[in-house]
C-alpha cells in the first residue's frame, strides 16, 4: 500500500514538474513574441525618426517661406481695408495653426534624442499630435544626455502617457493651452520628470486625494489613470512622485532612481 502511495506521489509530482516546465515554456515563448514585437518597432521608429530628419530642412524652407507669404497677404489686405476679406484671412490663420505648430515637431524631434530607446520617444509624439489636435502648445526640454532610464521603459512610457493625458485634458476643459515636459538628469542621484499645466485657479481640490481610486479632477472622466501611477510608484521602490500647486498651475514630478 505505502508503495501505490509513493507511485501516485512520484507520478504528481513528475505532472506537476511537466505542467510547471509547459508553463514557463509559454512564458518564455510569450516573452520572446513581445521582445520581437518591440525590436520591429523600434526600427519602425528609427526609420520614421531617419526619414523626417532627411526632410527637415525641407519643412523648415516651407515653413519660413509660408509666413512670409501670410504676412505679406496681411498686409496688402490691412492697406485694401476690406473688412470682409480681414475676417475670411483671420479665420484662415486660425485654421491653420495647428499645421504650423505641428511643422515645430522637427525642433522637438532633435531634442529627443537625447533619450534612450524609442518607445517614451515615440509616447511623447503622439502625445505633442493629440495636443496640438486641440490647440495646446506641449514644449519638451531635456536637460542633458539621458543613457539609460533607471526603471522599465514600459512602466515608464505608461506613467507619462497618463500624466500627460491629464494634463491635456485639464487644459481643454480650463482653456489654458501650455503644457510643459522637462527631463533632468542627476547622473547617479537619479532623474527627475517633470509634467506643468494649468488647472482651474479657482478649483479648491485638495491635491492629496488625486490619487484616491476613482477620484477625478475632469468632469466626464473616471480617476482609474492616477489610482495606476498611485499603484506603479507603490509597488516600485526606485520611483517617487511628488506634486505642487501654485496658483493656476500644478507640477508633478516624477523621480526616477530614488
Amino acid at each position: 500500500m505505502e508503495y501505490v502511495e509513493i507511485i501516485i506521489l512520484l507520478i504528481l509530482f513528475f505532472l506537476s514538474m511537466i505542467g510547471y516546465l509547459f508553463y514557463q515554456a509559454i512564458q518564455t515563448v510569450k516573452l520572446k513574441t513581445e521582445l520581437n514585437n518591440q525590436k520591429q518597432q523600434e526600427l519602425i521608429f528609427k526609420d520614421y525618426l531617419s526619414e523626417i530628419n532627411e526632410n527637415q530642412q525641407n519643412i523648415l524652407d516651407f515653413k519660413h517661406d509660408y509666413q512670409n507669404m501670410l504676412s505679406t497677404l496681411g498686409s496688402r489686405i490691412n492697406i485694401l481695408n476690406d473688412q470682409e476679406l480681414l475676417a475670411a484671412y483671420n479665420q484662415i490663420i486660425d485654421y491653420m495653426h495647428p499645421v504650423v505648430e505641428l511643422i515645430n515637431l522637427d525642433k522637438t524631434l532633435r531634442t529627443l534624442e537625447l533619450l534612450p530607446g524609442n518607445l517614451v520617444k515615440s509616447l511623447i509624439i503622439s502625445k505633442i499630435y493629440k495636443a496640438n489636435q486641440a490647440a495646446i502648445a506641449l514644449e519638451v526640454d531635456i536637460l542633458g544626455r539621458i543613457e539609460q532610464f533607471p526603471i522599465s521603459e514600459i512602466t515608464l512610457a505608461r506613467m507619462i502617457g497618463i500624466l500627460l493625458d491629464n494634463a491635456i485634458d485639464s487644459c481643454k476643459e480650463y482653456h489654458n493651452q501650455q503644457i510643459a515636459l522637462g527631463f533632468v538628469d542627476y547622473g547617479n542621484k537619479g532623474i527627475d520628470i517633470i509634467i506643468e499645466n494649468y488647472i482651474n485657479s479657482s478649483s479648491t481640490t485638495d491635491i492629496n486625494h488625486w490619487f484616491s481610486q476613482g477620484f477625478t479632477t475632469k468632469k466626464s472622466h473616471q480617476g482609474r489613470g492616477l489610482a495606476i501611477i498611485k499603484q506603479i510608484v507603490s509597488e516600485n521602490d526606485t520611483i517617487d512622485i511628488e506634486i505642487d500647486h501654485c496658483k493656476d498651475k500644478v507640477q508633478v514630478t516624477l523621480m526616477l532612481g530614488v
